[in-house]
């Protein structure tokens, strides 16, 4: 049945009796027959308080067990009975896939479709019986059998069938609630079909005794926190993981909670035989090519790889001056893991800023397929992956973690020290200029760096030389003494004397001058200086600011390229520079690459991927920047990050902008300054639904009220501007009414969607994602002004136009639909309650 077999077994058909005994009985003898039977559920009837968790109980509802409690195991004494609980005594917890099981079915999602699926299979039961002489069997006896007692009431003999006055006690009744009532007025009306039945989940009392008294029941439902009784559960949970669905009410009860069974059955999915998502075969994150012309250092990266795969240290720190070769360590370690440790995966990951981190880590969650809901951290996504079995053995460098602030002692909650994973099978790699770092993160498993021998440093020199036989040993000492043996000093420096055909004395002339590539190539330069404004790490070639030429744009690259400023990933247009070559040229202009920043449609996805982490830097970081500036690529990057899902980035930043800008800290008064420019008002409108998807409704209504008020200016200012059909003036037209929609005012909000689909069905094409942008939000309003008829037919066009215009897996694509499925089934719903 559904996606696992299942052992049908018939207590009172094949024992002599009721109870728990029979019931372990059964199970043992069961088990002995089956041996991989996993869980049971028990089905069948049983008795209920009247009330569970403020809900009423009405006959024909189910009970769902959350835990059983054997009530009637106790100590009598001369005064009163003491049931045991000591440990040894009670029944245990259910195991692990039962509570996640039990977990699932108390969502409200879960609970909705099991009441829903249960009717329909109780209606197919209904069905097949009606065919043959048991007709009446499972039919629903009607509310008059529905008697509620008081609880002090007490019947005189104990067959009312064959006592009239037992039968009569009406004036005892208890009041009853809500769903009584609406369950009479639909008899009453004529309605013949059983509503759905109400799943209760909560502790079941079980015992060999059958409860008739409604004042012990009420005392054993207080103290042991139970809901139902019934006989068979403490025999079997003792056996056998199970779940206990017991109905009330005899062979209609029992047909209810078979119902609840089956969809069970038919929607569990065993852990064993759901597909993994998860990359089973180690993988490789690198953004690196290896270098060849790498030297020396053969002691620290035996330390390491013996410490990391021989001692079994987890966690290892590099720590050294900047440029003098850590990363270039970690990166041979990197390398040689891959190839000699094959059933190891590697990642790497820069910790230079915060936005270079989280951008690494969403670029390695998506290429590790792990799935992130709107609201789930990507970082936090990542580290429980790696910290699960799922992700096998891996080594995670860590490169570049120099800023303590950033790295432990933030504030903020987001601090990268939190989201380091952690595994037996995980090895840590890091590399940092920070001391306090390192033994931060590896304790004593710390390995310093110290400058390059002579000759180390002259055997890297050499092999980044084209003529290296042309320089005498003097001339060489002197050249590295003045580049103080660094690495990172030493190939560019010796890329400029191979692209240049100088020798080490033109060299040392060029050294003291300083700066010669502002007088060779201002080209070069105006790269370079953008380059400094960014992230030195990945840096796409469509970022790269205009030269004029082509021809230009690859001199100039190829310069930075000779020096050896800047490296090529691979053949993907992407390059990285050294985090100290990047620190040094930062004294250059900070005004470049504002106008960067790519917009947020989804077909653009991968281009921006490439530049949030860049244009992140330079918004956080360049002050200078001038506001209206400022203000856009703040605008465009919260989009951005919102549409990545990335929501509590983007309310940071979107805050930022719409109530810090040009220096002020009061609430809105930038955007006052600046009320005509879109998208300064348009960035208070978006953090308001970045408020809303984080949870934050408060302050997203606040914020909405003040956007009413200015695009209810701007929209005024363009009606007397523009022309009706301008799409800057319909934009606005439509974010106010959305505005007016969240806002409660759905009369005002369609009214004006209305008017922007009329002027859009004139001026644009069919197909044009504006047109149908706008149509989706009347299709909304009118949901939320009640017409759902009209909201279901407006996205039937919707979809329809999307189907031929967009990709299959294209979000706005998928959004409609499932907005569409969702309307439709509420409108079904309305006409079945209008039926009624």
């Amino acid at each position: 049945m559904g996606n696992v077999a299942v052992v049908l077994f018939l207590l009172p058909f094949l024992l002599p009796g009721m109870g728990k005994a029979n019931a372990a009985s059964a199970v043992a003898s069961l088990r002995s027959s089956y041996n991989n039977i996993k869980w049971a559920l028990l089905v069948g009837i049983c008795d209920a308080v009247p009330q569970v968790s403020g809900t009423e109980v009405l006959l024909g509802d189910v009970i769902l067990s959350r835990y059983v409690v054997q009530y009637d195991f106790a100590r009598q004494y001369s005064h009163k009975v003491m049931p045991k609980k000591t440990i040894e005594d009670t029944l245990g917890r259910p195991n692990k896939e039962i509570r996640v099981l039990n977990a699932l079915l108390e969502t409200r999602s879960s609970s909705n479709r099991l009441e829903r699926k249960a009717t329909q299979f109780l209606q197919q039961l209904q069905s097949k019986v009606a065919q043959s002489k048991h007709e009446a069997v499972y039919k629903y006896p009607g509310i008059a059998q529905d008697k509620l007692f008081k609880g002090s009431c007490r019947h005189k003999h104990q067959d009312p069938e064959l006592c009239d006055t037992c039968g009569a006690c009406s004036s005892d009744l208890s009041a009853r609630g809500k769903r009584f009532r609406e369950r009479q007025q639909l008899e009453r009306q004529g309605h013949g079909t059983f509503p759905a039945p109400a799943m209760h989940i909560g502790g079941i009392a079980s015992g060999d005794i059958v409860m008739k008294s409604s004042v012990h029941r009420d005392q054993v439902s207080k103290r042991d926190k139970v809901v139902a009784f019934e006989m068979e559960g403490a025999g079997v949970w003792d056996e056998m993981p199970c779940i206990v669905v017991k109905g009330h009410w005899q062979n209609f009860a029992a047909a209810t909670a078979a119902s609840v069974a089956k969809d069970i059955l038919e929607s569990y999915v065993q852990a064993d035989h759901i597909k993994e998502q998860w990359p089973r075969e180690p993988s490789s994150y690198l953004p690196f090519a290896k270098n060849d012309t790498f030297v020396g250092r053969q002691d620290v990266f035996n330390q390491v790889t013996e410490l990391l795969f021989n001692k079994g240290a987890t966690r290892v720190s590099l720590v050294g001056l900047g440029g003098i070769g850590k990363t270039q360590v970690a990166l041979q370690v990197a390398f040689w893991t891959q190839k000699h440790m094959p059933d190891h995966s590697v990642f790497w990951i820069p910790a230079l800023s915060k936005a270079s981190f989280e951008q690494t880590c969403a670029d390695l969650a998506r290429s590790l397929g792990i799935s992130i809901t709107k609201n789930e951290d990507t970082k936090e996504a990542l580290r429980t992956y790696l910290g699960s079995k799922k992700a096998a053995k891996w080594l995670f460098v860590l490169d570049t973690a120099d800023d303590e602030t950033i790295m432990y002692q933030s504030s903020e909650t987001s601090r990268i020290l939190d989201y380091i994973p952690k595994s037996n099978n995980g090895r840590l790699l890091l590399t940092t200029r920070s001391r306090k770092v390192a033994v931060k993160i590896a304790k004593n498993r710390v390995i310093e760096l110290s400058p390059m021998s002579f000759d180390d440093a002259k055997g890297l020199l050499e092999k980044s030389l084209i003529n290296a036989e042309q320089f005498n040993d003097d001339l060489v000492e002197k050249f590295l003494d003045k580049l103080t043996y660094l690495p990172l000093a030493i190939i560019p420096m010796a890329g400029y004397l191979a692209l240049c055909e100088g020798t080490s004395q033109n060299m040392m002339e060029l050294m003291s001058e300083g700066a010669q590539i502002h007088k060779t190539n201002p080209s070069a330069a105006r790269l370079l200086s953008f380059i400094t404004c960014v992230e030195p790490k990945a840096i796409p070639l469509s970022m790269m600011p205009s030269l004029g030429s082509e021809q230009e744009q690859t001199q100039a690259i190829s310069t930075l390229r000779g020096y050896g400023f800047i490296h090529q990933r691979g053949g993907h247009g992407v390059f990285d520079m050294h985090g100290l070559v990047h620190l040094v040229m930062q004294s250059w202009s900070l005004k470049q690459g504002a106008d960067t920043t790519a917009k947020n449609e989804w077909e653009h996805r991968e281009l921006w991927w490439q530049y949030l982490p860049h244009a992140l830097s330079i918004y956080w970081s360049h002050k200078a920047v001038d506001a209206l500036r400022a203000t856009e690529l703040g605008y465009w990057v919260g989009r951005c990050l919102y549409s990545d899902g990335r929501v509590r980035e983007s309310v940071k930043v979107l805050n930022h902008l719409a109530y810090h800008s040009n220096g002020q800290t009061k609430a809105a008064i930038a955007l006052l300054q600046h009320v005509e420019h879109p998208n300064r008002l348009g960035s208070q409108h978006r953090l308001a639904q970045a408020y809303q998807a984080n949870g934050q409704a408060r302050e997203a209504m606040t914020l909405i009220r003040q956007s009413i008020e200015l695009l209810q200016h701007v929209v005024s200012l363009e009606e007397n501007l523009l022309p009706e059909e301008h799409p800057d003036r319909l934009a606005s037209q439509q974010a106010l009414a959305q505005a007016y929609e969240t806002n409660g005012e759905v009369k005002r909000a369609v009214e004006l969607l209305q008017h922007v689909v009329g002027i859009q069905e004139k001026s644009l094409a069919e197909d044009h994602p504006d047109r149908l942008d706008a149509q989706h939000a009347l299709a909304r309003a009118y949901h939320s002004n009640g017409r759902v008829k009209e909201a279901v037919q407006l996205l039937q066009h919707v979809v329809r136009v999307q189907e031929k215009s967009l990709t299959e897996d294209h979000p706005d694509r998928v959004g409609s639909q499932n907005v569409l499925r969702w309307l439709r089934r509420l409108n079904e719903r309305n006409l079945a309650e209008q039926d009624l």
